[in-house]
């Protein structure tokens, strides 16, 4: 019992609301029950070794009266049907059976009921940490993602659960940021039927079995982001990256924001294999790239002027084969063609190849190396190609 109070007042001490620290005192009680059947167990076998070896003259009994005995005993029911045999029985039933079992069974289930009624709680202000197995961790700090209401997390959970890897993939959100919790713990609290399959924790890579914790041995994916209006950030995810790869055994890879692109090959060497710039806005960007490693460096590289780029390029062509356009503007090294833009403006992005395109007004096509080359050239062997393949169809 005064273990049972010592719990309550470190608790109290640690506010229990702000600082709890880990979710390691629920399984206490489990422990506790455990002991207190295998003491149950004892308790009872010892009796039955009492009453059939060491006293003389004693009725025999069996082992399952034994434990019958045992539980009408320390149940305080009592039945009557059976009495120890002498003294020293007595004096055995007294101080295991009618003393200790109860207390022991009053002190675990008191520690019980006391931590799982704060459970609801604990989880609510994050300080609650599921055991989780094959799930996403994103760490970051919550400042970072809470514009526009979390509006960019909301965007991220909708595109794994689209994905057809990820889709029933549990996702653990992890804030290194204590001071920026209550914006996060209002949002789980108000969109909690939305964020199904979606779990928070207030936790730093500082504390104490931080990596135990979040439990990312058995993660699936981990995300590391950084702030994109500080590159300061970029030591954050260094320091991440680095105490995965050398405190854990994680190696489903690791997808890691970095601002300062000259950063890039060292974090690269610590272990992540997709980096890129952060972007609030395209959350789509960061899972495509994470589900499909190498898209990073691949859009990366389009949406940069100068090297391979999307251009746009207008065609005069009544109807045509979309396999066949493809076909021949890769065959005759024009590029490739990845959507057509019809006359209302919609866009059809990479089209079934034996889909009939009619009222097309331009191609976006992928050009390689397009600052090497001159538009207006472009544009006139596009339209050859065009015009050829109008022909022939």
């Amino acid at each position: 019992m005064l273990g049972f109070l010592f719990r309550i007042k470190v608790l109290e001490r640690l506010g229990l609301i702000k600082n709890y620290s880990s979710n390691k005192m629920f399984k206490r009680p489990i422990i506790h029950a455990a002991l207190f059947i295998t003491e149950f167990l004892l308790i009872g076998f010892f009796y039955y070794y009492l009453e059939n070896y060491v006293v003389v003259d004693s009725d025999p009994i069996s082992l399952s009266n034994s434990y019958y005995f045992t539980v009408i005993t320390a149940s305080t029911v009592g039945y009557g049907d059976h009495a120890p045999g002498n003294v020293l029985t007595q004096w055995y039933v007294i101080i295991f059976m009618i003393l200790y079992l109860p207390t022991r069974f009053i002190y675990t289930a008191g520690v019980a009921g006391f931590l799982f009624k704060h459970h609801r709680e604990l989880k609510k202000i994050g300080r609650w940490f599921p055991m989780l197995k094959k799930h996403i961790i994103v760490y970051c700090d919550s400042s970072t993602i809470e514009r526009n209401n979390f509006l960019w997390l909301k965007r991220f959970v909708g595109q794994h659960r689209k994905s057809l890897k990820y889709c029933k993939t549990p996702i653990l959100l992890v804030n290194n940021n204590q001071d920026a919790n209550s914006s996060l713990i209002n949002y789980f609290t108000e969109f909690s039927d939305e964020l199904k399959g979606v779990e928070f924790v207030n936790a730093n890579l500082n504390e104490k079995h931080f990596f135990e914790k979040i439990s990312i041995d058995h993660a699936e994916r981990v995300y590391i982001l950084a702030d994109e209006n500080d590159v300061s950030t970029d030591s954050d995810v260094f320091d991440m990256v680095y105490r995965i790869e050398k405190e854990t055994s994680y190696s489903n890879g690791v997808t890691a924001e970095i601002v300062n692109d000259r950063n890039r090959e060292r974090i690269r060497n610590l272990g992540a294999n997709v980096i890129l710039r952060p972007n609030r806005s395209m959350p789509e960007l960061l899972v495509t790239s994470t589900i499909a490693p190498g898209a990073s460096q691949m859009v990366e590289e389009i949406v940069s002027r100068g090297g391979d780029s999307i251009e746009r390029f207008e065609i005069d062509c009544s109807e045509f084969r979309w396999g066949d356009v493809l076909y021949q503007l890769s065959m005759n090294d024009v590029g490739i063609a990845t959507a057509v833009i019809y006359k209302d403006e919609s866009v059809d992005s990479n089209p079934c190849g034996k889909s009939i395109i009619k009222d097309a007004k331009a191609l976006l096509i992928l050009i390689h190396e397009m600052k090497n080359r001159d538009y207006d050239q472009v544009q006139n062997r596009i339209n050859e190609v065009i015009n050829d393949v109008c022909r022939s169809s």
